[in-house]
């Protein structure tokens, strides 16, 4: 199904190849929401996903045993979340044990087998289940430890003078340790979905692709000299000591920045264009901080060209065309607008 601008909408079904269920799962404008459940052959119930807004909400596999007697029966809300009576049962099929969740939070008596009660277990607050249980210090504690791993990298790069993705790795590292510590008491089961590798797994591989496919290139690019040939055509073309030919150069870097990466467009600026002590290439000067909003807001006028457009392309299910037809103009007059508001703002400030 589709809408009128030939984007997923609406329910969907895919089959095994002897024409039975294999998924049933639905989209809105491109976005994936709603319950998502993959089926064995023999239509049992394989995975049951709950997304918002191509955000994951519930990530719940189904559990058999040798006979296929299934292991737990669960219950979800119209968001997704673990409610209401769920059951678990014993090879043979008889109820092991049942319990409820209310709106994701346990508030359940347990049942055995024989019928009778064995424990009661009282509401706990701290605990938020969405695939499993995390408490709240322990989600506080994992969060401001990415921030801070993020924090830390600039800060590794100024005083070891090493790449920033060596602090990067870091950070990570440090993070996979601090995960591991937090759930060691927890079962092989529960442990697999707070690991690093969980995580890895739910990457966005093409975009990560698309990202060395492009750095691959440009690096090509300017290990050739190529780039830098461009920053002397333009230098030599245009001219850099008039406000005029600085202004120019900065606008075209932009709309190349719409196509190359804007790393090596300014390194390749830097490199052209050493720091003088007065002057347009002053340090703070006019013509890099023009420079930072030009390589910075021109990459908008394509998808491609900001890492967060591509991020979003895989997010949302955005085609390359669309953004062109849709929003690369306007992208294109508010960059001009912008370049325009700077160069009289300077003019009247300077």
């Amino acid at each position: 199904n589709f809408n009128d601008e030939g984007i997923f909408d609406g329910k969907f079904k895919a089959f095994h190849d002897g024409g039975e269920t294999l998924k049933t799962y639905a989209y809105t404008n491109g976005l994936k929401i709603g319950i998502w459940l993959s089926y064995f052959k023999d239509k049992r119930r394989n995975v049951y996903q709950f997304y918002k807004l191509d955000t994951l909400i519930t990530d719940y596999s189904f559990k058999y045993y040798e006979n296929l007697q299934i292991k737990e029966e669960p219950n979800f809300n119209d968001e997704g979340i673990y409610h209401n009576k769920w059951e678990n049962f014993f090879l043979n099929g008889i109820s092991s044990k049942t319990f409820n969740y209310l709106d994701g939070h346990t508030d359940h008596f347990k049942f055995y087998g024989n019928g009778s009660i064995n424990w009661i277990n009282i509401p706990d607050t701290t605990f938020m289940v969405t695939s499993h249980h995390t408490t709240d210090f322990e989600r506080k504690l994992v969060f401001f430890a990415g921030i801070g791993g993020l924090i830390f990298v600039p800060i590794f790069k100024s005083l070891t003078h090493l790449p920033p993705f060596m602090g990067m790795m870091l950070s990570l590292g440090f993070l996979w340790l601090l995960t591991d510590i937090i759930h060691k008491k927890d079962t092989k089961e529960d442990k697999k979905y707070f690991s690093v590798f969980h995580a890895l797994e739910k990457m966005d591989v093409p975009t990560i692709l698309f990202f060395l496919g492009i750095l691959l290139a440009v690096g090509s690019l300017q290990s050739a000299g190529q780039l830098n040939e461009v920053a002397i055509f333009l230098d030599n073309k245009i001219g850099t000591n008039t406000s005029n030919g600085i202004y120019i150069i900065g606008v075209i870097i932009g709309f190349l920045s719409a196509i190359i990466d804007n790393v090596p467009l300014v390194a390749a600026a830097i490199g052209m264009y050493p720091i003088e002590t007065t002057g347009y290439f002053m340090q703070d000067g006019t013509f890099w901080k023009f420079l930072a909003y030009c390589a910075g807001t021109g990459g908008s006028c394509l998808i491609i060209g900001s890492a967060a457009g591509v991020a979003i392309m895989g997010l949302e299910n955005i085609p390359f065309f669309w953004y062109v037809k849709r929003i690369s103009l306007l992208a294109i007059i508010g960059y001009i607008c912008g370049a325009i508001t700077y160069i009289i703002q300077t003019i009247l400030l300077s």
